[in-house]
């Protein structure tokens, strides 16, 4: 949701770019110190690519019914009851419901009055910019509640064969936009990390030696790297 209020912004934020850290291992003790920045428009480019290869990768083997991956995580709901797997199938289509709430919903903007309107006026303004998230809130909810109960009833209209071929697309959409995200994000994490303040040498030579780091450090990498960046409603403030 976009707020309308507006903030005193800590500017200096805005220039957080890169900060010195370290990698620790479970008890504590400084294993390496590091530099870490926000990768740059080309590496952000590079991981792109990575991460749409990656995804690919995924949804092949997922679409292959003998494959590993397709026994591992896609279900086969064909013992299934029909409304458990309707709401499955709701649900896996929920992120698209929501995002063309978020496009589709439409709440008009308080209008700010000029600088020497009269006191009344100004205070009705702001009770407006108060009141503006939580009825576009409410409005988003009302759209979303009437989808989902649109595409309830439609897919209760659709026989178990195709609710079957709809949930298995919908799993390896899930699937495959979980696994891009993620690599995504890792690949930018493993470009973001250097020897050196200058960055000018990376700390690791290749992808795998970073994915092959232990969960716990990869993680404090992730959060580390995750701080410098800005939300978007940050930015735009």
């Amino acid at each position: 949701m976009s707020p309308v209020e507006k903030n005193d912004i800590d500017i200096n934020r805005l220039f957080s770019w890169s900060k010195k850290s370290a990698i620790a291992d479970g008890h504590g003790n400084i294993l390496s110190e590091i530099w870490i920045r926000l990768v740059g428009d080309a590496d952000l480019n590079k991981a792109r690519v990575f991460a749409l290869r990656k995804s690919a990768e995924l949804r092949a083997k997922l679409k292959d019914p003998a494959s590993d991956e397709h026994m591992a995580f896609i279900q086969d709901v064909t013992v299934v009851e029909k409304e458990i797997l309707v709401d499955s199938i709701v649900g896996l289509g929920l992120r698209d419901i929501t995002r063309n709430a978020y496009k589709e919903v439409s709440v008009t903007i308080p209008k700010e009055p000029d600088a020497d309107a009269p006191l009344e006026k100004q205070e009705k303004y702001q009770k407006e910019v108060d009141d503006y998230p939580k009825k576009r809130e409410d409005a988003i909810r009302k759209y979303l509640r009437k989808a989902v109960d649109k595409a309830t009833k439609e897919n209760m209209e659709l026989t178990n064969e195709e609710l079957q071929k709809k949930y298995n697309l919908l799993m390896i959409n899930e699937l495959c936009e979980q696994e891009s995200f993620k690599k995504f994000k890792e690949i930018c994490v493993y470009f973001s990390i250097y020897r050196d303040k200058n960055f000018k040498n990376r700390l690791f030579s290749s992808f795998d030696e970073f994915d092959n780091l232990t969960p716990e450090i990869k993680e404090k990498l992730m959060n580390e790297y995750t701080s410098l960046e800005l939300d978007t409603d940050t930015l735009k403030k």
